[in-house]
């Protein structure tokens, strides 16, 4: 066996290493964050202006834009990567919404942020989480029709 094959072919034992030390690593994170949210929740200020809020906002919606379309030309292309970039998107959906409704002021702005959560947001949220659930399947499906597309306009 060449020095070649011996770096290419797989470690077991360094790979259930790491996946042990980052399982030990993520779950001390997660952990930690309880106290440090309950702390956050007492130390912030209720009100903060920021200089650059429009940005922030215009920044995040591009982002979303962007995973959007990231998922649906992984989906289009039947990409492996399909699950992570629809797993992304919904996520940033999600996060979104809680947002839109946290930040609003009561009365009309409450109530839109609440309709494009509940028409908008929230279901594509949910389509893009059952992308990623089902993307494998998807994929496939999508190539071949696809392929049966471009064969009635070839033919």
């Amino acid at each position: 066996m060449t020095l070649v094959e011996q770096t290419q072919r797989p470690r077991p034992l360094a790979r259930r290493g790491l996946r042990h030390w980052a399982l030990l690593l993520l779950a001390g994170f997660a952990v930690a964050l309880f106290p440090w949210t309950v702390y956050l929740a007492y130390a912030l200020p209720s009100r903060h202006l920021t200089p650059h809020w429009s940005i922030a906002w215009a920044g995040f919606d591009l982002m979303m834009a962007a995973g959007a379309i990231v998922t649906v030309v992984a989906l289009l292309r039947g990409s492996r990567y399909l699950a992570i970039a629809a797993s992304v998107t919904g996520t940033f959906l999600v996060s979104d919404a809680w947002f839109d409704l946290i930040t609003s002021r009561p009365g009309s702005e409450l109530f839109e942020s609440s309709v494009f959560a509940a028409f908008g947001e929230l279901p594509m949220a949910a389509l893009c989480l059952w992308l990623a659930v089902d993307a494998e399947r998807l994929c496939f499906e999508t190539g071949a029709y696809l392929e049966r597309r471009r064969a009635r306009r070839a033919g």
